[in-house]
């Protein structure tokens, strides 16, 4: 084998994992608990900036930053709890980048419906692409492979939220601008901060 069989046989194509929730009642709490967390840091940080400013009752050293802090501790705990109870009941799956033609592959099977311009059936595509990239990861860490019945009882179980997210998951291991290596290359492009003035 030459050097570069070599490195074409170790290549790495890039992974995501995807979680997914199988109790609906506890993904619904969690993005309730994640709204509750993002308030509470608005609340902070206008706390925050009002203090420097000057402004908030600061009479017999009232801090208005304390209480925010603690709103968003509170927040924060919630959030882990539910996270906590969610993971005995949640899946996640590994999808892993294919090749240009494999992928080219999915599109030809996966034609656009008709009179839509569209490159090929959304409504089909990612999963498909699902089916054939993704893979169990267990609680130890083992990969194991889906079966199709595994698949199928996915699928009839996946919320929009859920399918767009393997969606962006698959997009973006093999679709996504990854800017390639040219700095690498002894013709690179000058960075911002090496080029001349």
């Amino acid at each position: 084998m030459s050097a570069l069989s070599d490195k074409l046989a170790a290549k790495k194509f890039p992974s995501k994992d995807v979680t997914i929730c199988l109790d609906a009642d506890l993904s619904n709490e969690r993005a309730r608990a994640v709204e509750a967390v993002a308030s509470a840091e608005r609340v902070l940080r206008a706390a925050r900036k009002a203090a420097e400013d000057g402004g908030g009752d600061t009479r017999l050293g009232a801090n208005p930053v304390r209480p925010a802090e603690k709103t968003l501790a509170n927040a924060e705990a919630a959030l882990r709890d539910v996270e906590d109870r969610m993971r005995p009941v949640s899946a996640t799956i590994r999808f892993t980048a294919v090749p240009f033609g494999e992928w080219n592959k999915f599109i030809i099977q996966n034609p656009p419906r008709k009179g839509k311009e569209e490159m090929f059936n959304p409504s089909t595509f990612w999963l498909h692409a699902a089916r054939r990239t993704g893979k169990y990861i267990t609680e130890s860490g083992d990969v194991e492979d889906i079966s199709k019945e595994e698949w199928d009882d996915i699928e009839a179980s996946l919320t929009d939220a859920e399918h767009d997210q393997i969606a962006t998951a698959l997009y973006t291991i093999n679709k996504a601008d990854s800017r390639g290596v040219n700095f690498l290359s002894s013709n690179s492009e000058k960075t911002p901060i090496s080029s001349e003035s």
